[in-house]
Order: C-alpha cells, then sequence, then structure tokens
C-alpha cells in the first residue's frame, strides 16, 4: 500500500523534468519537455493539471514548484490526508465489539499443519477414472486459518 510520503517521492522524481517559465510569488508557470505548460498557484494549493486539487497530495508540478521555492512539501498536503483528522472524525460514530465477539489475539499463535489428500481427477471426457499420469493428478491440502475456518486450497 503506498503510503502519501511515497507519491510524494514519486512526483518529486517525476517533476525534476519540468522548467520554470514565469515566477510570481507563490505563482509559478512550469514547462515540461513536451511544450505542455502547467499553472501552479501554491498559495491556493492548485495546479492546472487538477490532480492537486483532486487527491490532497502535491502534484509533480507542486512538488517541483514547492522544492524551488524552499517549502516543505508536506504542509501542503491536505488535512483530509492526515490519519488523525481520520480517527478524529470517525472515532466517534466506531462502537466498541460486545466481549463475546471481541477480535482473539492468541488465535494467530497457532499453527496448524496443512493435510493433503489426493482427489480423483475427472477427465476432460468426463468419465472418472483415476488417472495414472502424477502429473495430472490434484491434491487438495486442508488448513486452519488463524480463525479456526477451514480452507481448502486445489494445488494441480
Amino acid at each position: 500500500m503506498l503510503t502519501v510520503r511515497d507519491i510524494i517521492n514519486d512526483h518529486f522524481v517525476d517533476g525534476q523534468c519540468f522548467i520554470v517559465v514565469e515566477q510570481n510569488d507563490t505563482r509559478l508557470n512550469l514547462i515540461a519537455n513536451s511544450s505542455s505548460t502547467y499553472d501552479l498557484n501554491i498559495k491556493v494549493m492548485s495546479c492546472s493539471c487538477r490532480l492537486w486539487q483532486k487527491s490532497g497530495i502535491p502534484c509533480a508540478h507542486a512538488c517541483r514548484g514547492i522544492q524551488l521555492n524552499m517549502g516543505n512539501v508536506e504542509e501542503y498536503v491536505d488535512n483530509m490526508m492526515f490519519v488523525s483528522n481520520f480517527w478524529s472524525m470517525y472515532a466517534p460514530s466506531i462502537l466498541e465489539l460486545p466481549k463475546e465477539h471481541a477480535l482473539k489475539w492468541h488465535a494467530g499463535e497457532i499453527v496448524l499443519p496443512s493435510m493433503t489428500q489426493r482427489l480423483e481427477v475427472v477427465s476432460a471426457k468426463g468419465s472418472n477414472e483415476i488417472a495414472a499420469n502424477t502429473v495430472n493428478q490434484r491434491t487438495a491440502i486442508h488448513s486452519h486459518s488463524a480463525t479456526n475456518n477451514l480452507q481448502v486450497h486445489i494445488v494441480l
């Protein structure tokens, strides 16, 4: 899973190819090698590519502009991306589970060996003959997960 820092690092790498054409305080006009231009306003956290406004994370153009202005990119990430904001919004509505349904943390400590059992192979013609060739035989592996649910895996 990508974190915001991972995305910002990718945007920093992508943003190295942009050149500032015009700068007016916190407003910048950037150009790429393909002659595409991007209007960037660091103060209002917007870019003409609209990625910054949509995701809340500075786009590659914004990362380049913030870097050129000697700013800290993490200060320009929208508040909705912070875990503390998530918790303050959703924590009051999350109810505690009753004790009988509480998670059993000790369940992950038990590791049961897998059991194997050979199954009959149904040939392509539909007959129930057991194939003599071991390459065509299937093996079912029965195991128990940490939550004691039976899992069956078919290995070809």
